[in-house]
């Protein structure tokens, strides 16, 4: 979906700027319109045949599916891939005789505690080359590479993917696409962090329209730029007071508190029928005790017995 989007602005930018020219050069609009066209959708047909992938997954795709499933998963793979099993491996690592691949896909590019990470891991070996696999790596970690007497080498992604596609180990990485619904792309247009960039290409727009000869062309596009700035400030994530995260956490707060106090009422209300209901009960209760402790203080009485109650002997 971002890609069509992308595509069509560029045939719509295209359109623009060719038919601006043409119609300098031609003098007629109609004329220029057919060849600003023609040329727009050569030029984007162009642009899709030349950055068509012939894989099945794109390099970004993969560096993301290898980031959420682990390292060792990739390692695991490329293990399959090499028939000489004799070689030592870890989770992130293989080495090879002359060489060490190293994978560090993760949500960022390769740090200088990485670097230092492989140097402890290739201390026994005597491996200085080492070929890593990773969405980048960091200026100064190169510097510490250096310092450690490590030869560095980022492996394009696209490279690997092609290996693995040679050597029918590509996994397949297909997950459910979901279409985005009407409101998502409302409030995708008319986000807030839009109104700006609407606003200046709405006066560029109108400006250019004092030193165009297409003045309608110019100022109906400019307008239309700014209504979608004023519209994207009143009703893109909240009005232009404010954002509504905030009403929303009051009134969560608000039905929090009412609900702790329907629960302290509740229990308030569950006590006071029990004591109402079983105030006999409880003056029984307390009645039965007080025979069971008297019987108990008589039958546990230390008092000796009188000689009239005495056993005859």
């Amino acid at each position: 979906m971002a890609r069509k989007i992308d595509l069509l602005a560029l045939c719509g930018v295209l359109l623009v700027l060719l038919f601006t020219f043409g119609i300098m050069l031609f003098q007629n609009v109609w004329l220029a319109l057919t060849v600003s066209s023609a040329l727009s959708l050569a030029i984007v047909f162009l642009v899709c045949h030349m950055s068509r992938t012939k894989t099945k997954t794109s390099p970004s795709q993969f560096a993301m599916e290898i980031t959420l499933k682990g390292n060792e998963y990739l390692i695991n793979i490329l293990k399959t891939t090499l028939k000489n099993d004799k070689f030592k491996s870890g989770t992130n690592y293989i080495l090879l005789k002359n060489s060490a691949i190293f994978s560090f896909f993760k949500f960022g590019n390769v740090s200088s505690a990485d670097v230092q990470n492989i140097r402890k891991s290739l201390d026994d070996s005597g491996i200085s080359k080492v070929f890593i696999f990773a969405n980048g790596i960091d200026k100064q970690a190169y510097k510490v590479a250096t310092w450690l007497g490590l030869q560095i080498k980022l492996v394009k992604t696209s490279t690997l993917i092609r290996y693995l596609e040679k050597n029918d180990a590509l996994p397949d990485f297909k997950r459910p696409r979901t279409k985005p619904s009407f409101q998502t792309v409302l409030a995708t247009v008319f986000a807030r962090g839009n109104s700006k960039a609407y606003a200046f290409s709405g006066t560029i727009l109108v400006l250019t329209s004092f030193i165009t000869p297409l003045k309608v062309y110019y100022i109906v596009s400019g307008t239309i730029c700014l209504l979608l700035a004023i519209a994207s400030l009143a009703f893109g994530n909240g009005s232009v007071s404010g954002t509504n995260i905030f009403k929303e956490l009051k009134n969560a707060a608000r039905e929090d508190c009412a609900l702790t106090n329907n629960q302290i009422d509740n229990n308030a209300t569950s006590e006071k029928r029990f004591c109402d209901n079983g105030g006999n009960a409880c003056s029984a209760c307390d009645d039965s005790s007080d025979g069971i402790s008297s019987g108990d203080s008589h039958g546990s009485s230390d008092t000796p017995p009188s000689d009239s109650n005495r056993p005859d002997d």
